[in-house]
């Protein structure tokens, strides 16, 4: 059934559509976090304009940004640069419920956390390894090149450089060292892995806003919705199918994030009992 809103709300959102598509410094309204994703049902008729162009709209505000990510490396990440990045993946933080979409905005940064300390570290700290699939036919490591960790989700291996390329509008798979000079870029790695499925691995966006049913063969491997899910995606080779202190963490990270932002956690937070992909 169609939500219903009051005529005064409805007239509010269709005037400030028209501001928008006049004048785009026109600014209506901004989230505030601290009305909580979990309150929706108590929100008086202004909240509920608010939550019609939060629909619309980056929920991501640089006020909030600066309170997820305050120790954030300034010589290479901004703002802007993840605003212009995350215009390429329109779906991020805009799809499903209210609370579906805190929950997104506290899995990212969760992670983020546990990959870069908060978006500090630009490289991957030990980059020894050189990540290279050498039995990848379609996406060949290129000569002298290694795809250690780079961006806020550290993005590695050729097959996901070369995979990323073409999304992302650069070829990273043949200069990898992109993602290390231009933050826009770095933004956009991290946010096509975020965003895109892979075979039978679905994308931790569809996953965390409740998109992602678990076939016959997910749920015989334990794989459930929720946020260990996602931990399992990301790197579930190294962290799932046990207690491991990284996975842990990823899962103290998203409550603590969770309860900044007004969110409930959702269930299955832990991918301890769940089978990595093979």
């Amino acid at each position: 059934m169609m939500r219903m809103y009051p005529v005064l709300v409805v007239a509010v959102l269709l005037s400030s559509l028209m501001c928008s598509l006049k004048c785009t410094s026109c600014v209506v309204m901004q989230s505030r976090l601290v009305v909580g994703a979990d309150e929706e049902h108590r929100l008086s008729n202004s909240d509920a304009v608010e939550i019609l162009l939060q629909q619309h709209s980056f929920l991501i505000t640089k006020e909030l940004f600066l309170k997820l990510y305050p120790n954030y490396n300034t010589s290479f990440y901004s703002y802007d640069a993840f605003v212009t990045a995350a215009k390429s993946f329109p779906g991020f933080t805009t799809q499903g419920s209210r609370t579906h979409r805190w929950r997104e905005v506290a899995a990212f940064s969760a992670h983020v956390q546990q990959e870069t300390a908060g978006l500090y570290y630009v490289n991957e700290i030990d980059q020894s390894g050189n990540y290279c699939d050498a039995t990848d036919t379609q996406y060949p490591c290129a000569p002298g090149q290694t795809y250690f960790g780079r961006g806020p989700l550290q993005l590695s291996w050729n097959y996901n450089y070369g995979a990323a390329s073409a999304a992302i509008g650069a070829d990273i798979l043949s200069k990898p060292y992109l993602l290390s000079q231009d933050p826009v870029l770095a933004f956009k790695s991290s946010l096509w892995f975020w965003m895109t499925p892979s075979g039978s691995i679905p994308s931790i966006h569809d996953v965390i806003i409740g998109k992602w049913k678990p076939s016959k063969a997910d749920r015989e491997a334990g794989r459930k919705p929720g946020f260990g899910l996602t931990i399992d995606i990301i790197n579930g080779g190294l962290e799932c199918g046990k207690v491991t202190p990284q996975a842990q963490n990823r899962v103290k990270y998203y409550k603590q994030f969770c309860k900044e932002l007004r969110v409930s956690t959702g269930p299955n937070l832990s991918c301890a009992s769940m089978q990595p992909w093979g």
